[in-house]
């Protein structure tokens, strides 16, 4: 994984990206700001959904995708597909839910992943991945 499995890294680049936003939103905050002190409304954005260049700060979706990479980091090098747990025809659970009963079931390095909406980084054995999938099922 080279820099992208390095915690420390991986923290600078949090750091970078937060501070890069928090300039970009000051600088359009006082750009937009008339000389009587009142707030004019910015130019829409054509595009919401497109990742914002450098200037203009770090998308949110960057952030969050830094923040789950340094939760990764820190788990099990393997990890599986939660969703196969599930018996058939069942929708999957919310994987925040099922990390969060795998770390209260004592495996405190559990994290999800950044390349599968379905995939958890856990050293539960598979018989307790099943039993607490089946768990957050049943409390759906």
């Amino acid at each position: 994984l080279g820099p992208l499995g390095d915690v420390d890294f991986l923290r600078r680049m949090e750091r970078l990206a937060e501070t890069s936003t928090r300039l970009a939103r000051d600088r359009r905050s006082s750009a937009f700001a008339s000389s009587s002190g009142v707030r004019v409304n910015p130019k829409p954005n054509p595009n919401p959904g497109a990742h914002e260049p450098l200037a203009e700060g770090v998308h949110p979706r960057t952030l969050k995708l830094i923040r789950r990479l340094i939760e990764e980091a820190r788990g099990p090098p393997l990890f599986r597909n939660a969703s196969r747990y599930t018996g058939a025809g069942v929708d999957p659970p919310p994987m925040d839910a099922v990390v969060d009963a795998l770390r209260d079931a004592g495996y405190a390095r559990s994290s999800r992943t950044h390349f599968d909406a379905a995939g958890v980084r856990t050293d539960a054995p598979p018989e307790e991945i099943r039993r607490i999938v089946s768990e957050v099922v049943a409390r759906r």
